[in-house]
């Protein structure tokens, strides 16, 4: 059995422990949508980065 889940927050520290998938919205728009270590590490959009990127998920190492 297969189960999927929608779950929505702005905790991206939950986020790459729950999901292996995931997709970042800006201003309503999906505007990236990979597996979820791609998005957090080496996010493309301009808006992903711009959320992300001070985040550190690089410097701290915390990798999905």
């Amino acid at each position: 059995m297969q189960v999927g889940l929608l779950y929505i927050s702005t905790e991206l520290h939950q986020i790459h422990i729950m999901a292996d998938d995931m997709a970042f919205l800006h201003d309503g728009i999906i505007c990236e949508l990979g597996p979820a270590a791609d998005v957090l590490n080496t996010p493309k959009h301009a808006a992903t980065k711009d959320y992300i990127l001070p985040l550190g998920f690089k410097k701290h190492g915390w990798s999905t």
